[in-house]
């Protein structure tokens, strides 16, 4: 098409364009139109690079992070009454989630390792659940190595342990070596706020 219209409405405009048909040219043309004025542009836009994917991944990451291991039905707004943030409740905060994302970190190395009534003790204190539902978790991640699969998930999700607790198994273990690199994002460097 583009030949086409070339021949006919660029350097050839001759007698040739008499014997056109004009209807036919001009649906070509609107559909050049088309594609130069909004194809084009939609495609231009969703073309992004190796580094802008990995920002945009980390940004979604964070944020599913911070929903995920920063709620808390004891945590208070991190937002003063004038809604600023509050640097001490953000501290608070921000630490509250590395400890969370250490626990359930140290709870799938666990995984991998033979029962140590040491860890298991630790775990069950830093869960709140008994030292009998840590070796539950411990056997069910033992048995998967690859941790990604429907029956993993069906098996955390079967234990009688809170589904918040779940959840973070779940989605640590689905985003484990993305979440071990964006833990520099909840320590609070030069007072720089992740929005």
């Amino acid at each position: 098409m583009y030949k086409v219209n070339y021949y006919y409405v660029g350097n050839k405009l001759s007698n040739d364009f008499l014997k056109v048909d004009k209807t036919i040219l001009n649906k070509n043309l609107e559909f050049l139109v088309f594609i130069d004025e909004v194809v084009k542009p939609g495609l231009e836009t969703g073309i992004l690079s190796k580094e802008e994917r990995i920002k945009v991944h980390r940004k979604k990451l964070i944020k599913k992070v911070k929903l995920i291991y920063g709620k808390s039905k004891k945590s208070k707004s991190i937002y003063g009454e004038n809604k600023r943030v509050n640097k001490d409740k953000l501290g608070k905060y921000f630490y509250g989630i590395r400890r969370n994302l250490s626990v359930i970190d140290t709870l799938s190395g666990y995984g991998n390792l033979q029962r140590s009534e040491r860890t298991e003790k630790l775990l069950s204190k830093r869960l709140n659940i008994s030292s009998k539902k840590v070796e539950m978790i411990r056997k069910i991640l033992e048995k998967y190595p690859q941790r990604d699969s429907v029956d993993f998930k069906r098996e955390i999700e079967s234990l009688p342990i809170p589904k918040d607790m779940q959840e973070r198994i779940i989605f640590f273990e689905a985003n484990k070596k993305d979440i071990r690199e964006i833990k520099d994002a909840f320590e609070i460097k030069n007072k720089l706020v992740i929005k």
